[in-house]
């Protein structure tokens, strides 16, 4: 039992890839201009990397940079594999799915950023409040299954047959 026992290391995990997370994000955001589609683009970029960065090398190598250093890794809930690209994928599909949603939405409510007398409307911050809570209630609904589960399964591990591992 004990080599599911990895919320504190998984926590530590989860700060250094944020670190690294944030350094490229910095390195993204200095390609910043008054063009609107590189803005666009590079705030799709900041907001997608994290996903892509965890989808990818879950898939390659079960784990992130900051669960190789904590010393734990993704498998197959059998517990005789690794885990495909497609359970890498279903792990973070919904937070991806959601803030994608939300990005979309609010590009489209608040299209007119650049106009100085644009001022958007309550039914707009409502509009976007819906992914944005959906986003917060995934988040607890996480820690909550994981504090919960014998195997420390979190929510995103059951949607995807995944289970965390001590190395």
């Amino acid at each position: 039992m004990d080599k599911y026992n990895t919320f504190s290391r998984r926590f530590v995990a989860l700060i250094i890839d944020g670190i690294i997370l944030s350094a490229l994000n910095f390195l993204l955001e200095q390609l910043y201009t008054e063009n609107r589609i590189v803005i666009l683009t590079v705030s799709f970029l900041v907001l997608v990397f994290p996903y892509l960065y965890s989808i990818l090398f879950h898939a390659k190598f079960g784990q992130t940079i900051g669960k190789m250093i904590c010393k734990v890794k993704v498998i197959d809930v059998t517990e005789t594999k690794e885990i495909s690209l497609n359970q890498a994928f279903l792990r973070d599909a919904i937070p991806l799915i959601l803030v994608v949603t939300l990005f979309i939405m609010s590009n489209i409510v608040l299209s007119e950023p650049y106009s100085e007398s644009y001022q958007p409307t309550a039914a707009a911050f409502v509009i976007l409040l819906i992914p944005s809570l959906l986003i917060y209630i995934w988040s607890i609904l996480e820690i909550v299954t994981l504090l919960g589960d014998r195997k420390s399964r979190a929510l995103h591990d059951k949607i995807a047959n995944t289970v965390v591992v001590k190395e």
